[in-house]
């Protein structure tokens, strides 16, 4: 995933967009469905097919830091230019925050 990501960054809450988007940056593969194997049943990080054991990590802190609606709605600008034009499986973006 390449991701241009300004060099001001600006902070949302307690984390700014390039912190975001580093710490989910270990998800990457599994939403653009790179990971073999969805059709299979899954434990949280195991297997193919699943969200590494980092990228869950790395959710849980954003979401954690991105505690107000502002700083929510900032995030999401954020994350639609960050992923602008690329091709990711919607259907394991919404998997995510129940893994």
């Amino acid at each position: 995933m390449v991701i241009v990501v300004n060099q001001a960054s600006p902070a949302y809450g307690d984390i700014t967009c390039r912190q975001a988007l580093m710490d989910l940056k270990p998800c990457e593969a599994y939403v653009k469905g790179s990971c073999p194997g969805t059709h299979r049943a899954y434990v949280k990080g195991s297997g193919p097919g699943t969200p590494p054991i980092s990228c869950c990590h790395g959710l849980k802190t954003v979401l954690t830091a991105a505690n107000t609606s502002e700083s929510q709605i900032k995030l999401s600008k954020c994350f639609k230019k960050a992923i602008a034009g690329m091709q990711l499986r919607l259907d394991r973006i919404m998997q995510l925050p129940h893994l």
